[in-house]
């Protein structure tokens, strides 16, 4: 073979047409073999995958079905506990309770899930504080109506005065009372010593819950009750809270794992307690309600999978009936919720399998179509392909090292090449604009703006975030420099990866101080609340770190967090030559303030008032005070954030924790009205509970001096901070 023909050969086989041979070579034989294999694989496994993904889904829905559950009866269970501690003395008379009385219309207000609060004693005395129903005349005068505002009662069965008597007191929303009618009788015909759930408290010593009952709406109704006890053990009193059960079958109907599946929920006796269509679970017996069991809703299938899962005591259930096949998941509700419920969903397997099985088919079958035209298209289009991709992998190449030049534009009728050079230049421009004030090292990250950096900001209404560590100087002093910045380094990034996986913008760095925001540059409508999860997550993270390096010899960097929702000014600030993404303004400033304000009150999480009423149903909070900044007049609330409403029943706050916020906030407005005696008192429980409960300290001593000094007439609460 002469020298000439061997060039050709070589050339032939070694010059552009290469990157088409090996495209053909790649391309066949690889998607030949993916698409057989994966199609037959896919084909005989689907099903058996589909059964697992089902099984972790009708699973998780339930978690979630009785997360809400247990989240919307949880006022009935905590508030006749607050309760019986603001009655927890034997003196203490239900009749004469004005802070009994508020805080139950206060509670009503809130939980609109809650009908009424029954509280009675041994001596047959009653208060019944509740919503007004749909007969809105007075009682004892039933051709007289209501005012048209009255919207609460308080009942009041009085059987120490002479002759008994029933009182009814009528509120409007702003808490005035607007009408009141009273009835001395010696036969009144209510006794809470004869109620249910009053017997069910006193017998058993603690909290009892009734079984699912109809109103005489036809609604369904539970009732918690709590008993009061003397030092012997012996009840006093009994608090109870009625709560409608009907929204938990809307949860039934709106939670489902499938199109065709059925939630319901069930007593170990098969009586309904929800279920997707509410009309089903009252039925007319005799001309009289009662609450349907399950083999009495005409739906043979769901008896047949209860029938299963009594006998087999099996949670996850595959069964036939009647020729289809169902798939059913049983979940017992948590001891700690009252109730011995059971959790059950029922789906038709089809839901899941069904459509994959015929699907399966039809891919394969489209899969070979497709790589067949795929491949003849391949052969007479890879020609014009490798030459554009050559120039391409050369600017990419420069690319790596931010050689950014301007390129003649690359020629191609193929819609993907243009794509990639679209792409490529749009990425150059971005490299170009974001160089002059992001390191090169984060460019790749900012690469998909495509566009031009330039001076400039909007007004935008976001969520700041500003941390700092305690006592950072003495610890920076104890530490070599390098094992310093190692160790503030590890820390930076811990909380920086958890605030960059909520949504959340970097702003600088100051020192160990970091400063973050949301809602810019892209627009994030649950801002604060990846803000308070971010700030929730690095204070748990933190707990586990700050643990393994006090275990490593190294100082724990416990750190406090401050955060503010406004409106600021967002944008690129800076020079020509170098820029920077930031936020100017007021409200930028009080997200700092309230970082250092935990200072004073020995907290380690502050938020706005505006934070608090953005996430107050996500996170729990413990209203601190209102103050107001340096060079500020109006003050602001501010509140601690102490948990999070997990998904994980198991998880939720503790009612340790409820109860320490609501007694706070009962506390709180005490000292707002000058009730100097009542705030003293809560904060002196609160802090008996917890020796190093600053807050309740700090109020202390507040209290103690406005005793001996009281403040002016036109004191408002607020306290004025001198200091930043």
């Amino acid at each position: 073979m002469s020298d000439s023909t061997w060039n050709n050969f070589e050339h032939h086989f070694t010059g552009k047409r290469k990157i088409r041979f090996a495209i053909l070579s790649v391309f066949l034989g690889l998607s030949i073999s993916a698409t057989l294999i994966t199609s037959v694989y896919t084909y005989f496994q689907m099903e058996n995958v589909m059964k697992i993904t089902s099984r972790d889904l009708i699973d998780k829905t339930q978690r979630v079905i009785i997360n809400d559950a247990i989240n919307y009866l949880s006022p009935a269970r905590f508030i006749p506990m607050i309760s019986s501690g603001l009655m927890q003395r034997e003196t203490e008379d239900i009749l004469h309770s004005h802070e009994l009385e508020d805080f139950l219309m206060e509670s009503l207000e809130e939980f609109p899930q809650i009908d009424a609060f029954y509280n009675g004693d041994e001596k047959g005395n009653a208060l019944i504080v509740g919503r007004i129903g749909l007969k809105r005349t007075y009682a004892f005068a039933e051709d007289t109506p209501l005012p048209s505002d009255a919207l609460f009662f308080v009942r009041k069965i009085d059987r120490l005065s002479t002759p008994n008597q029933e009182m009814r007191y009528y509120y409007n929303m702003q808490g005035n009372k607007v009408g009141e009618e009273k009835n001395p009788s010696d036969h009144l015909n209510f006794d809470p010593r004869t109620r249910p759930w009053y017997k069910g408290a006193k017998k058993l010593g603690g909290r009892y819950v009734t079984d699912v009952y109809l109103y005489e709406t036809r609604d369904l109704g539970l009732t918690f009750s709590v008993p009061v006890l003397n030092q012997n053990k012996e009840v006093l009193k009994v608090m109870s809270a009625d709560i409608t059960v009907n929204q938990i079958s809307d949860l039934l109907l709106h939670q489902k794992a499938s199109r065709s599946g059925i939630n319901f929920i069930v007593t170990p006796e098969g009586t309904l307690a929800g279920y997707p269509d509410a009309s089903k679970i009252v039925l007319m017996i005799n001309k009289q309600p009662q609450i349907a069991r399950l083999n009495q809703i005409g739906e043979p299938s769901l008896v047949t999978a209860f029938n299963l899962y009594q006998k087999n005591h099996e949670p996850h259930l595959f069964f036939t009936f009647e020729g289809i096949d169902y798939i059913a998941h049983f979940t017992s509700f948590p001891a700690s919720s009252g109730k011995d419920w059971i959790l059950g969903m029922v789906v038709p397997a089809d839901d899941f399998i069904g459509p994959i099985k015929q699907t399966s088919r039809e891919v394969l079958m489209i899969s070979l179509i497709i790589l067949g035209i795929a491949s003849m298209m391949l052969v007479i289009f890879s020609h014009k392909i490798s030459y554009p991709i050559e120039r391409l992998a050369g600017q990419m190449l420069k690319i790596r090292t931010l050689e950014i030049e301007e390129e003649p534009a690359i020629e191609s009728s193929l819609q993907e090449l243009s794509q990639m050079e679209e792409a490529l230049r749009a990425m150059k421009e971005g490299l170009n604009s974001f160089s002059k004030f992001v390191p090169k090292t984060l460019v790749q990250r900012l690469i998909q703006s495509g566009q031009e950096a330039r001076l400039g900001g909007e007004r935008k209404r976001l969520t700041f975030l500003f941390s700092d560590i305690e006592s950072f100087t003495s610890i920076s002093e104890k530490l070599p420099s390098d094992e310093l910045i190692k160790h503030l380094s590890e820390y930076l990034s811990e909380l920086s990866t958890i605030i960059l996986r909520h949504h959340g913008t970097i702003d600088k760095y100051i020192g160990d101080s970091i400063m973050a925001f949301w809602g810019a540059p892209e627009r994030d409508e649950q801002q604060v609340f990846h803000a308070c999860q971010a700030v929730w997550l690095c204070s748990q993270r933190l707990k586990e770190i700050n643990m393994e390096w006090m275990k490593q010899g190294k100082p724990a960097l416990v750190t406090r967090f401050g955060l503010h929702q406004g409106e600021a000014v967002v944008g690129n600030v800076g020079s020509a030559d170098r820029l920077n993404y930031t936020v100017i303004g007021d409200n930028v400033n009080l997200g700092s303030r309230l970082e250092g304000i935990n200072k004073i009150y020995g907290t380690h999480i502050l938020v706005s008032e505006t934070v608090y009423e953005k996430v107050k149903d996500k996170f729990l909070f413990r209203i601190v005070d209102v103050v107001a900044v340096k060079g500020k007049q109006k003050g602001i609330h501010i509140y601690q954030m102490i948990g999070k409403y997990h998904d994980n029943v198991a998880e939720s706050v503790t009612p340790q924790d409820i109860s320490v916020a609501m007694k706070t906030r009962v506390a709180f407005e005490a000292y707002l009205k000058q009730k100097w005696g009542d705030a003293e008192r809560f904060y002196h429980e609160l802090l008996a509970e917890n020796p190093e409960d600053k807050i309740a300290a700090l109020y202390l001593t507040r209290i103690e001096e406005f005793k001996k000094n009281p403040p002016d007439p036109s004191w408002d609460g607020v306290t004025h901070l001198t200091t930043k």
